[in-house]
């Protein structure tokens, strides 16, 4: 705040009241006389010995001063109610005020579907995504495996990237432990030249790994989104987007595909039909409203 330094106090009939100490002000040029007609406004704020005043009217002359009424304790809020660094002073009922405790890492403080303010996942409140589970292979593994998903979230979202260590091998998600390839049926569209390939197979197919014949260091990566994967009255379906290869050479793959169950989806397990998947590749799933 930027208030004036007066080198004289108040006469004792002025439009001015005081406010309280100054702590450390920061003092800005004199406007002019405390009686002054043109210089100062109602609200206007002045210093003199450490003490604050304020502009009670417009640009008058000798005014009576007008005293605030000192607040009452009920109005007053204790500092004492607030507990640690972060907490706020929040509206909890009809003129009433409460503490709500910092939230935990990685929540955001909105109103939830039951109308209740607080921190919660940024998924929880809708039109977010959050990450449930990432996993990142330091050695070479059968499977990537998300166990235990929530069904707290509306949609999910797979991302897949890295390589296999066999030639011409697919990549597959499985559901709930489901190994039964009757049980699956995907049609996809995939093109590594100038003409597009395409069928269904009864397969859990999401994609075309980099493989063994793969140029070093290049992955294949996957996009999977899983709609209304919690819910139990229809079978479920998946689309993929896949950068891959045929061979040694890129490939763009495309499937869409369903699973013969109306079980809510609580697993995922990621294998390639052929080898293993290699140290470095990576898959991450992610829960949205």
């Amino acid at each position: 705040m930027s208030v004036d330094e007066r080198a004289s106090p108040p006469p004792a009939t002025t439009p001015w009241v005081p406010l309280g100490t100054l702590v450390a002000p920061t003092l800005s040029t004199y406007k002019g006389d405390w009686l002054s007609t043109t210089q100062y406004q109602a609200g206007d704020i002045v210093v003199y010995g450490g003490i604050l005043y304020s502009a009670v009217k417009g640009p008058q002359t000798n005014q009576a001063p007008v005293q605030f009424p000192p607040p009452s304790a009920q109005d007053a809020i204790p500092k004492s109610i607030i507990d640690a660094a972060g907490d706020l002073i929040v509206g909890t009922a009809n003129d009433t005020v409460g503490r709500l405790a910092k939230g935990a890492n990685l929540t955001v403080l909105g109103v939830d579907g039951s109308g209740v303010l607080g921190y919660q996942s940024p998924g929880l409140l809708g039109g977010f995504a959050t990450k449930i589970a990432e996993v990142l292979l330091g050695a070479t593994t059968a499977t990537i495996d998300f166990t235990s998903i929530p069904a707290t979230f509306r949609h999910l979202q797979l991302i897949v990237m890295g390589r296999c260590d066999a030639n011409a091998a697919e990549m597959w998600m499985q559901l709930n432990g489901d190994a039964t390839a009757a049980n699956y049926q995907t049609i996809l569209v995939n093109n590594s030249g100038t003409t597009p390939n395409g069928g269904t197979v009864t397969q859990r197919r999401i994609g075309t790994p980099a493989g063994s014949s793969a140029p070093a260091n290049k992955p294949a990566s996957s996009l999977v989104d899983l709609p209304n994967y919690r819910d139990t009255t229809f079978h479920k379906t998946w689309f993929a987007r896949c950068v891959g290869f045929n061979g040694a050479s890129y490939l763009m793959e495309v499937d869409a595909g369903w699973w013969a169950n109306a079980a809510a989806i609580n697993r995922i397990t990621l294998l390639p039909s052929l080898g293993n998947l290699v140290a470095g590749s990576y898959a991450a799933l992610w829960g949205i409203n």
